[in-house]
């Protein structure tokens, strides 16, 4: 199962694939795939971390500046070598499928190595924008979308680990 988490930009959509994480750890799921954070610089969301959800580790990512996104390669293969080690999970999670992803770079490389056969589930944030790149690229599977709009991070988590433990 494919479940998408859509939500405007600082919606929560991060903050509910962490709930979702740590759900699945406490109950014992072992999930992984990556969590990208964001640190804020005169209140805009400016410099990119991602952190293997499996792990724990976290590396730099990327830096948006004036003259769009300033990408750091290292952060991009730690963060497809993440998603490629959770093959042996039941759940990957992947925060986010951006525009980068959309257009075939970033973590697309490693999902779609890991997506043809990975039989468990995928819980992955987006942009409404880009609900529909998102569902093509994580190939034929039953798809959930919970918009953000409409719930809480918390409360969203909580019905997405329902729906995981079914």
């Amino acid at each position: 199962m494919l479940i998408l988490i859509t939500g405007q930009r600082n919606s929560g959509k991060t903050a509910c694939a962490a709930f979702v994480a740590k759900g699945l750890a406490q109950s014992g799921a072992a999930p992984g795939g990556v969590i990208t954070r964001a640190e804020f610089s005169e209140g805009k969301k400016r410099f990119y971390f991602v952190q293997s959800v499996k792990t724990g580790k976290e590396k730099y990512l990327l830096e948006v500046s004036e003259e769009g996104p300033q990408v750091d390669n290292k952060g991009f293969i730690f963060a497809r070598r993440a998603i490629c080690s959770s093959a042996d999970c039941g759940c990957i999670l992947i925060d986010e499928f951006g525009a980068i992803e959309a257009g075939g770079g970033g973590f697309m490389i490693a999902v779609a190595r890991i997506a043809a056969h990975f039989k468990g589930n995928f819980v992955v944030t987006a942009r409404p924008s880009l609900a529909a790149a998102a569902k093509k690229a994580f190939g034929p599977r039953a798809v959930k979308i919970l918009d953000l709009a409409k719930t809480r991070p918390e409360k969203a988590a909580r019905k997405i680990l329902d729906w995981l433990s079914k």
